[in-house]
């Protein structure tokens, strides 16, 4: 179990202790699908009005938003389309394609 609370070392008290925020949840996301060699940005906005971070990861060519606290809210793991993101705001111009629909990416060069 996870207890929700902002700590001055989020990854580590996440990992260590299970205490994070949002915040902590997505950094030790993206680290470790750095590290598996997926591409994984971490997006901050806010989720029902309050200051948020969460995940846009690249699976195969189309990118999805993955909000690791909330799914760990859930008990369950999921990928959300932007359509699927109600509540949130982000900076649209700060992410691929926005990060307001699925994204196919581009082979071209």
């Amino acid at each position: 179990d996870y207890k929700q609370e902002t700590s001055i070392t989020p990854a580590y008290s996440l990992l260590r202790h299970g205490i994070g925020d949002s915040r902590a949840f997505a950094q030790v996301y993206a680290a470790m699908c750095r590290d598996a060699g997926l591409t994984c940005l971490c997006v901050t906005g806010t989720r029902a009005g309050e200051p948020w971070t969460w995940n846009l990861v690249l699976d195969g060519d189309t990118y999805y938003h993955v909000d690791l606290l909330k799914c760990s809210e859930e008990g369950k793991y999921s990928q959300r389309n932007a359509g699927e993101m109600e509540g949130y705001v982000w900076d649209y111009s700060a992410y691929p394609g926005g990060g307001r629909t699925e994204i196919p990416v581009s082979t071209e060069n």
